[in-house]
């Protein structure tokens, strides 16, 4: 009910209202056309009451624009960690898949016995120079011309 979500809000009904014609806190109706306000609409209209209030004062406009902003930032900060998690799980599975290319060559890997130096300069070996990009290098030359 309205009242109610009010007054855990601590907004005056007509607010609620307003709210809702916005569309910014739109509550789901019962079939007596009632609001119902769940627990995320009651967080949300604390957002808007502290917005609100000094020492911010948004106004209704601004709440809007500020809450959509949020929204969106939430929806890229999700997809940047979904992007995030397929990077990492791609880089474990090559990762595995390195460890086991040096295994059949006949390393260990890190942690195994006898093979470690051998099978990774084998692993180096089986990348054509050709592949390579030239040597440059990090440093600029001195004031002699050296490199």
């Amino acid at each position: 009910m309205i009242s109610v979500a009010a007054r855990l809000a601590g907004l005056p009904c007509w607010v609620l209202r307003v709210l809702d014609q916005e569309g910014i806190v739109v509550p789901v109706r019962t079939d007596s056309n009632r609001r119902l306000y769940s627990d995320n609409d009651i967080a949300l209209l604390g957002r808007v009451r502290d917005l609100t209030e000094p020492p911010l004062s948004v106004n209704i406009a601004g709440v809007k624009v500020i809450l959509e902003m949020e929204r969106a930032h939430a929806r890229e900060l999700a997809d940047a960690r979904e992007r995030e998690q397929a990077l990492r799980r791609q880089w474990e599975e090559t990762q595995a898949a390195l460890e086991a290319a040096l295994a059949a060559r006949g390393g260990h890997g890190e942690n195994g016995n006898g093979g470690g130096a051998a099978a990774h300069a084998a692993a180096a070996s089986a990348v054509p120079r050709a592949a390579l990009p030239p040597y440059r290098p990090l440093m600029p030359p001195d004031a002699e011309g050296d490199p």
